[in-house]
């Protein structure tokens, strides 16, 4: 099966490779664009690759290397400044992200909303670590300044308010995969975008044409599949994450 991807990748690096990485999400399908960009992870600069590696080894983290590949494109282009991730595990996205803006030179405050605990829904099941001192210690492992953890669930009052606090230019859904709170999450977080800011949805391509790999959950699979926003643009679709730019 690999050795097939391979060779279908391969065709589609040489086919596209006038295009940007970015602008590819307009003309591929949902499989084609997520085997370019997990071939595309081999180009990525060496501590990119280590860093993916360092979360992949004994569980410290979930995702695809294509996710890699795809936030260091996102990056690249629109360099977020004030980024939130609702549902912080054990800090591999956010440090991906610190990692990324020193890389391309561009300061960003990275906030994380969660509970920071082992805290699980109908479909998840995380390891029992203490959460917040977990990241701080993978943050410092690569030498990145600390994120801003807010310790509270992202449907609670405390946790909408600090939601609706900021004018984000990010905002990435990887909490719960239980439907309300998801919609809850995706509702909230449209409206405190910045007008060309990014939302990210995790799990969330089930009712889609994707069968490249895991195609996410019931609960955010249904929110963007029955709640499409006349405010969102879809840019770019790589595996079960779905990248969306704030329109109005």
């Amino acid at each position: 099966m690999f050795m097939r991807i391979k060779r279908v990748g391969k065709r589609i690096l040489v086919i596209f490779a006038r295009f940007t990485p970015m602008a590819l999400g307009k003309y591929l399908s949902r499989d084609y664009a997520y085997i370019f960009y997990s071939l595309k992870f081999q180009s990525l600069d060496e501590d990119i690759r280590n860093h993916r590696y360092f979360f992949r080894i004994k569980g410290r983290g979930f995702g695809e290397d294509a996710f890699h590949t795809a936030w260091f494109y996102v990056f690249k282009k629109y360099k977020p400044s004030l980024a939130l991730e609702i549902g912080v595990y054990r800090g591999q996205t956010i440090s991906l992200w610190a990692m990324l803006s020193q890389k391309i030179g561009h300061d960003i405050q990275i906030h994380g909303l969660s509970p920071l605990d082992d805290s699980g829904d109908s479909v998840s099941r995380y390891v029992d670590v203490r959460y917040e001192e977990d990241i701080l210690s993978n943050f410092r492992n690569f030498n990145l300044s600390n994120p801003q953890l807010t310790k509270d669930y992202s449907n609670s009052d405390t946790g909408i308010k600090f939601l609706s606090s900021k004018a984000w230019d990010l905002i990435y859904i990887d909490g719960s995969h239980e439907y309300d709170i998801v919609l809850s999450d995706y509702l909230h977080s449209i409206d405190s975008l910045k007008v060309g800011g990014l939302l990210v949805m995790d799990d969330s391509s089930l009712y889609t044409k994707f069968t490249r790999s895991f195609p996410g959950h019931p609960g955010p699979s249904r929110v963007l599949r029955d709640h499409s926003s006349h405010r969102l643009r879809r840019i770019l679709s790589v595996g079960h994450n779905n990248f969306f730019i704030k329109i109005s």
